[in-house]
């Protein structure tokens, strides 16, 4: 069956005073331009085009890849995929020169010098020494808040014997701040269960279960038997092709929702895949610094698309690829490369990420 090809406005006006002439047996250029049938062929051609576009608008969401955001959560709603919501980032700061036993209530607000702020989610007590940590929680749910150790906190109000000035502690900071899940994962994730229908402990449930943890997972791979029988390892990355390596605190939030589900299927280790440097020495023509942003960008976003296949990490990437990807920069005419010279080998459970670029 051929293609069906929707007609335009033009074209349904003027197959409308065909049939008109038709009807009358006369011609078409017998039809007076300002006639009842001109002005009739006129509307029936709007009305048409109307429901033509309404049946295209209905049949582009009968299917959950082109549904837009009402039609996708239904079909979401349908495989119990659930749209994931913006996270709030939570950590920990500390202060000195407090009081001894002076105490800080649950509730207490901290400030970020560009207005950011933050929560204390339980009370906390100044230690002999005069130290005072608390817990913290963001106001508000994005990346946005996620804070780097070191940085300063101000609190908000005074508090008989606790410090003004505190600074950020712990391995990650304040961490776990993620932006809600893009239209386009949603739908990567629906298709994907759909794709592969829920199975007793297969690769593909444990990939789902990691993907559904939080939005800041950008994909998931998963590896039985990595440490032994009934043993199961998923490698993790993040959704930023300039950083796919994932920081502890979303290690542990897909350990903990894979603990839950998984629970009795298998000892189930979440780890963060290890970052392999991939160094890049080009000589570009033309040098400018329009055509070295291009070639950057192309760069590093081959190495994240490099890094997996399917459903599993690559262990071996190829120059011709990435000379394929670099050609590919808008504004190059041509390029060498010095470094990488050969293919670049990965080992299990790595993912390249760009390292230094030097122009020669």
């Amino acid at each position: 069956m051929a293609e069906y090809i929707s007609p335009t406005e033009l074209e349904l006006r003027e197959q409308a005073l065909a049939d008109y002439a038709a009807a009358l047996e006369i011609d078409v250029s017998a039809i007076p331009s300002k006639s009842f049938e001109q002005g009739q062929a006129n509307a029936d051609a709007g009305a048409h085009m109307r429901v033509l576009d309404y049946n295209i608008y209905i049949l582009e969401n009968a299917l959950p890849d082109s549904a837009i955001d009402v039609f996708r959560k239904r079909w979401a709603g349908i495989y119990a995929i659930p749209y994931l919501e913006a996270t709030t980032a939570s950590g920990q700061a500390s202060g000195s020169g407090g009081t001894p036993a002076a105490s800080l209530p649950q509730g207490a607000e901290f400030q970020r010098s560009d207005g950011v702020h933050f929560t204390t989610t339980a009370s906390a007590v100044v230690n002999e020494s005069g130290d005072i940590a608390v817990n913290l929680t963001a106001q508000e749910a994005g990346p946005a808040a996620n804070t780097t150790v070191g940085l300063a906190l101000s609190l908000v109000g005074s508090y008989d014997g606790i410090p003004s000035s505190f600074a950020v502690i712990g391995s990650d900071g304040i961490a776990g701040g993620f932006a809600a899940e893009t239209p386009k994962a949603h739908t990567s994730r629906i298709l994907f269960r759909i794709q592969n229908p829920p199975g007793p402990g297969n690769k593909a449930d444990f990939k789902r279960w990691a993907r559904e943890a939080s939005p800041g997972v950008g994909d998931a791979y998963v590896y039985p038997l990595y440490n032994g029988a009934f043993s199961v390892a998923v490698f993790i990355t993040t959704k930023d092709p300039t950083a796919p390596v994932p920081n502890a605190t979303l290690v542990q939030a897909v350990q903990a929702n894979l603990n839950i589900i998984a629970s009795g299927l298998a000892i189930v280790t979440v780890q963060a895949v290890t970052a392999k440097t991939v160094n890049l020495s080009p000589s570009i023509t033309p040098d400018t610094s329009v055509v070295r942003s291009a070639v950057e960008q192309e760069f590093k976003a081959w190495l994240y698309r490099a890094g997996k296949n399917d459903d599993e990490l690559n262990t071996t990437l190829y120059l011709h690829d990435l000379s394929a990807a670099i050609s590919a920069a808008r504004g190059l005419t041509t390029f060498s490369m010095a470094d990488p010279a050969a293919d670049i080998n990965i080992a299990p459970a790595e993912y390249p990420v760009p390292g230094i670029i030097t122009w020669t």
